[in-house]
């Protein structure tokens, strides 16, 4: 028998809230979909307001509340030991 492999996949999620949505959908498929690959799952959303993403993304807010925001969550996705961060959007 195979063992199964127990990786532990950080999420940061929740720049682009639907594509957190759906590799989250897709992740959890795929790996129900294998008997030898069911990882951990540790996700962080820090949804942001559309306005504010919209701003960032067009290069017309100050992007350093946004970094912070983006910092700390792989900071908590680091402590909790993720082998890999995921970053959807």
């Amino acid at each position: 028998m195979d063992p199964i492999r127990r990786s532990t996949i950080g999420i940061a999620g929740g720049y682009g809230y639907r594509a957190s949505s759906y590799f989250m959908n897709t992740l959890i498929s795929r790996c129900q979909k294998t008997k030898h690959v069911k990882p951990t799952i540790v996700a962080v959303i820090n949804t942001v307001a559309p306005q504010v993403e919209s701003s960032f993304i067009h290069g017309k807010s100050d992007e350093k509340p946004f970094l912070q925001s983006l910092n700390d969550t792989v900071e908590t996705l680091f402590n909790a030991n993720c082998e890999f961060i995921a970053l959807p959007c």
